[in-house]
């Protein structure tokens, strides 16, 4: 049975407030559902900007256009530490979730290099608190997020779920970590879960700095592209929208239980067709290459078949719709009118130049 269905669909987003999290709580609440975030809004938001962490100063109205939007729906975002074990219990006892998607982690390949400690706390000791809570209160399934880092350098063209894991730097570790500690307490607690393996999403309010956002954002402020590594390697670029279909299509869904699911567009494109793509829609762009980083793994496509089969799960979103509607979505918000302002302001010497 899937929450479409249910009478009753509770369900609580741990991290939720995050890329993924807030898309994925609007389209629960616009299907129906009684959704609820609970979030610590330090990890790549609010705060964040407001603590001068990475997220830039211009990315503000994204974060403040999730929240208005989760307003709007009606969905309660609890600002709360998930590290906090005993705040959460409280916190999760009293929404009374059937379900649980756990999003919560430092959603940033260097920023978890950079800083191992926090990257651990923020993946694996929410997870542990979350799943823990979760066994005592029976919920009936814990969904929680990955990433296609757990496979490491790709060694098919096409990879399956049921691959060899060797995951490259600390993101990856802790996630296939936190995947191997969730089907141990399902097993030993008797909690029906799912995991969700996503690959380079992208989307309207993304602040993550993932490579489609920088891409686009070079290009109109009219700065190179920084293009990291060779030109011709392979992403599984995934729509926003697609990755929140994928996770819906498992809530409450039987064939999902104990079951892990590659859930993107199941057909990568170079970062060649990448770059002409956005090229057709801000042309007169450039390129700068750079060294690639030893620690990101070498990517290619990932099988959706399982999800089609299981989860009748159908991606829609092809790349060069996808680039035209962000493009399209950062014009919409004045992106271009936005830097031009902070230029003029950083030539009369109000502002520093250059930083993004």
């Amino acid at each position: 049975m899937t929450p479409s269905s249910s009478a009753c669909s509770a369900v609580t987003l741990v991290g939720g407030a995050g890329f993924i999290g807030h898309h994925l709580a609007l389209a629960l609440a616009n299907a129906g559902h009684r959704v609820s975030i609970v979030d610590s809004l330090m990890i790549n938001n609010l705060y964040a900007i407001h603590a001068g962490g990475f997220v830039h100063e211009r990315y503000r109205p994204f974060l403040e256009m999730r929240r208005r939007l989760l307003a709007e729906r009606g969905i309660d975002t609890i600002v709360a530490d998930a590290c906090d074990y005993h705040q959460l219990s409280r916190i999760l006892a009293a929404l009374a979730p059937r379900i649980i998607v756990h999003l919560a982690a430092v959603a940033h390949i260097d920023r978890a290099n950079k800083d191992p400690w926090s990257t651990f706390r923020h993946t694996l000791q929410t997870l542990e608190n979350a799943i823990d809570i979760a066994a005592a209160l029976k919920i009936e399934q814990f969904v929680f997020l990955s990433s296609s880092t757990v496979y490491g350098d790709f060694t098919a063209p096409v990879m399956d779920e049921t691959m060899h894991c060797n995951p490259k730097g600390i993101y990856g570790a802790l996630k296939l970590s936190a995947e191997m500690i969730l089907s141990e307490y399902g097993r030993l607690k008797s909690v029906p879960y799912t995991i969700i393996r996503p690959m380079a999403a992208y989307g309207a309010r993304c602040v993550s700095g993932r490579v489609i956002q920088q891409f686009i954002e070079a290009a109109l402020d009219h700065r190179p592209l920084q293009l990291r590594g060779d030109i011709g390697e392979r992403i599984d670029f995934t729509h926003v929208a697609d990755i929140v279909a994928g996770i819906q299509a498992a809530l409450g869904n039987e064939r999902a239980m104990g079951e892990v699911f590659n859930i993107t567009a199941g057909h990568s494109r170079s970062l060649h067709e990448l770059v002409q793509l956005i090229g057709q829609e801000v042309p007169g762009l450039t390129v700068e290459r750079q060294a690639r980083d030893d620690q990101r793994p070498l990517r290619g496509t990932l099988s959706i078949a399982k999800a089609e089969r299981l989860l009748n799960y159908r991606p829609r979103w092809q790349l060069a719709e996808g680039v035209a509607d962000y493009v399209g979505w950062y014009r919409s918000i004045n992106w271009e009118i936005a830097n031009d302002a902070r230029q003029a302001h950083a030539a009369e010497g109000k502002v520093e130049a250059g930083h993004v």
